[in-house]
Protein backbone atom coordinates (compact mmCIF):
# COMPACT_ATOMS: atom_id res chain seq x y z
CA UNK A 1 0.00 0.00 0.00
CA UNK A 2 2.87 2.37 0.79
CA UNK A 3 4.27 1.87 -2.72
CA UNK A 4 0.97 2.88 -4.33
CA UNK A 5 0.87 6.07 -2.25
CA UNK A 6 4.50 6.83 -3.17
CA UNK A 7 3.72 6.26 -6.86
CA UNK A 8 0.66 8.52 -6.67
CA UNK A 9 2.73 11.24 -5.01
CA UNK A 10 5.48 10.89 -7.64
CA UNK A 11 2.92 11.09 -10.48
CA UNK A 12 1.48 14.27 -8.94
CA UNK A 13 4.96 15.77 -8.59
CA UNK A 14 5.73 14.87 -12.23
CA UNK A 15 2.53 16.56 -13.42
CA UNK A 16 3.37 19.68 -11.43
CA UNK A 17 6.91 19.75 -12.84
CA UNK A 18 5.54 19.61 -16.40
CA UNK A 19 2.78 22.16 -15.83
CA UNK A 20 3.45 25.83 -16.46
CA UNK A 21 4.04 27.62 -13.17
CA UNK A 22 1.22 30.15 -13.39
CA UNK A 23 1.50 31.07 -9.70
CA UNK A 24 5.12 32.29 -9.78
CA UNK A 25 4.86 34.02 -13.14
CA UNK A 26 4.86 37.82 -13.07
CA UNK A 27 1.55 39.61 -13.71
CA UNK A 28 2.95 41.18 -16.87
CA UNK A 29 4.09 37.80 -18.26
CA UNK A 30 0.77 36.14 -17.43
CA UNK A 31 -1.19 38.98 -19.09
CA UNK A 32 1.06 38.78 -22.15
CA UNK A 33 0.55 35.00 -22.44
CA UNK A 34 -3.18 35.35 -21.94
CA UNK A 35 -3.49 38.04 -24.58
CA UNK A 36 -1.26 36.09 -26.98
CA UNK A 37 -3.65 33.14 -26.73
CA UNK A 38 -6.50 35.29 -28.11
CA UNK A 39 -5.89 35.09 -31.84
CA UNK A 40 -7.11 37.41 -34.60
CA UNK A 41 -9.56 39.37 -32.48
CA UNK A 42 -8.20 42.80 -31.58
CA UNK A 43 -11.51 43.89 -30.03
CA UNK A 44 -11.57 40.89 -27.68
CA UNK A 45 -7.90 41.43 -26.72
CA UNK A 46 -8.60 45.08 -25.87
CA UNK A 47 -11.66 44.14 -23.81
CA UNK A 48 -9.73 41.48 -21.83
CA UNK A 49 -6.85 43.88 -21.22
CA UNK A 50 -9.30 46.51 -19.98
CA UNK A 51 -10.98 44.03 -17.61
CA UNK A 52 -7.61 42.93 -16.19
CA UNK A 53 -6.59 46.53 -15.51
CA UNK A 54 -9.91 47.41 -13.86
CA UNK A 55 -10.20 44.33 -11.63
CA UNK A 56 -6.96 42.65 -10.47
CA UNK A 57 -8.91 39.74 -8.97
CA UNK A 58 -9.68 38.63 -12.53
CA UNK A 59 -5.98 38.05 -13.00
CA UNK A 60 -5.92 35.68 -10.00
CA UNK A 61 -9.04 33.94 -11.29
CA UNK A 62 -7.35 33.57 -14.69
CA UNK A 63 -4.27 32.05 -13.05
CA UNK A 64 -6.38 29.58 -11.09
CA UNK A 65 -8.43 28.64 -14.16
CA UNK A 66 -5.28 28.21 -16.28
CA UNK A 67 -3.68 26.03 -13.63
CA UNK A 68 -6.78 23.81 -13.40
CA UNK A 69 -7.10 23.48 -17.18
CA UNK A 70 -3.39 22.56 -17.47
CA UNK A 71 -3.90 19.85 -14.83
CA UNK A 72 -6.98 18.49 -16.60
CA UNK A 73 -5.03 18.17 -19.86
CA UNK A 74 -2.03 16.60 -18.06
CA UNK A 75 -4.35 14.01 -16.51
CA UNK A 76 -6.02 13.41 -19.88
CA UNK A 77 -2.62 12.80 -21.51
CA UNK A 78 -1.70 10.39 -18.71
CA UNK A 79 -5.00 8.56 -19.12
CA UNK A 80 -4.49 8.29 -22.90
CA UNK A 81 -0.97 6.97 -22.34
CA UNK A 82 -2.19 4.21 -20.01
CA UNK A 83 -5.03 3.24 -22.37
CA UNK A 84 -2.52 2.91 -25.21
CA UNK A 85 -0.11 0.96 -23.00
CA UNK A 86 -2.85 -1.43 -21.89
CA UNK A 87 -3.95 -1.94 -25.49
CA UNK A 88 -0.44 -2.83 -26.61
CA UNK A 89 0.28 -5.14 -23.68
CA UNK A 90 -3.09 -6.88 -24.08
CA UNK A 91 -2.28 -7.65 -27.73
CA UNK A 92 1.15 -9.04 -26.81
CA UNK A 93 -0.29 -11.13 -23.99
CA UNK A 94 -2.88 -12.57 -26.36
CA UNK A 95 -0.23 -13.34 -28.95
CA UNK A 96 2.14 -14.93 -26.40
CA UNK A 97 -0.63 -16.96 -24.76
CA UNK A 98 -1.10 -18.83 -28.05
CA UNK A 99 2.56 -19.86 -28.32
CA UNK A 100 3.58 -23.40 -27.38
CA UNK A 101 5.59 -23.97 -24.19
CA UNK A 102 8.65 -25.22 -26.09
CA UNK A 103 8.62 -22.09 -28.27
CA UNK A 104 8.35 -19.88 -25.17
CA UNK A 105 11.36 -21.65 -23.62
CA UNK A 106 13.34 -21.47 -26.86
CA UNK A 107 12.79 -17.69 -26.99
CA UNK A 108 13.42 -17.18 -23.25
CA UNK A 109 9.90 -15.84 -22.62
CA UNK A 110 8.49 -16.34 -19.14
CA UNK A 111 4.88 -17.50 -18.94
CA UNK A 112 4.45 -15.10 -16.02
CA UNK A 113 4.70 -12.23 -18.50
CA UNK A 114 1.27 -12.86 -20.03
CA UNK A 115 -0.61 -14.44 -17.14
CA UNK A 116 -3.02 -12.20 -15.26
CA UNK A 117 -4.19 -12.43 -11.70
CA UNK A 118 -7.88 -12.74 -10.97
CA UNK A 119 -8.65 -10.83 -7.80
Amino acid sequence: MGTKMNNDKKNEEDREAIAVDYWNMSDAEFKQRLLTSVKNDIHRKAKIQQWLEVDPTLLQLGRQYSYLIANVYALKMEQDFWKTYQGHTRIEALWLSQMSKPMLKRNNISEAFFKTEIL
